[in-house]
């Protein structure tokens, strides 16, 4: 897993200053497009992991975030959008609101610049409540090949407000199988030790 894990500014030590780290899984995602029949799995998508920093006391006075775009940042945050990457994630942009090395910065930039085809993207947090406590499941990220530059911020609100409640009973639904798996575990288990 070390090897694999991208955007960090210590590489003999890249755990060095993590919460922990965020896996992005090629298996879980889904490729759509308006002349495909079915979706399919995005075969551009590699393994790899993104960084999630430890929150410092000093985070709280800088005006910059050492929380990456997209993923990391709406782990942190609970939602982030672009709706113009190119014009959104650049240099001047990574210098005046991260708080990263320029190595790191190239390295988002190359990341970008590599998925020329990426427009827009929206990043949205699944969290769920478990009897008052809150587990944080992961970012559910979502790339557009085109810029919504005609309405912007507006379309991307709308496609979340629509998606939202299928969202929701999604992660209820990842919840209840989880819950249910352990407690067939635990029964399992029981059963096993009587006999």
């Amino acid at each position: 897993m070390r090897d694999k894990i991208q955007f960090v500014e210590n590489k003999d030590d890249p755990l060095y200053g993590l919460a922990g780290v965020l896996h992005v899984n090629p298996e879980m995602t889904v490729q759509v497009g308006r002349t495909q029949a079915k979706p399919k799995a995005d075969e551009n998508v590699t393994e790899m992991y993104l960084p999630f920093p430890e929150v410092r006391k000093s985070d709280a006075a800088s005006t910059k975030t050492r929380f990456l775009p997209v993923a990391p940042l709406a782990f942190h945050l609970g939602q982030v959008d672009y709706n113009n990457v190119s014009q959104q994630i650049t240099k001047d942009s990574l210098r005046n609101e991260w708080n990263i090395s320029s190595e790191v910065m190239d390295e988002v930039l190359e990341f970008f610049g590599t998925r020329g085809s990426v427009g827009s993207v929206v990043g949205y947090k699944l969290s769920l409540n478990i009897e008052g406590d809150t587990e944080h499941l992961g970012v559910l990220v979502v790339f557009s090949k085109s810029e919504d530059s005609k309405d912007g911020k507006a379309a991307i609100d709308a496609y979340l407000n629509l998606c939202r409640p299928l969202i929701e009973l999604k992660k209820e639904f990842i919840s209840d199988m989880v819950l249910v798996r352990a407690a067939l575990s635990e029964l399992k288990a029981a059963t096993e030790s009587e006999v």
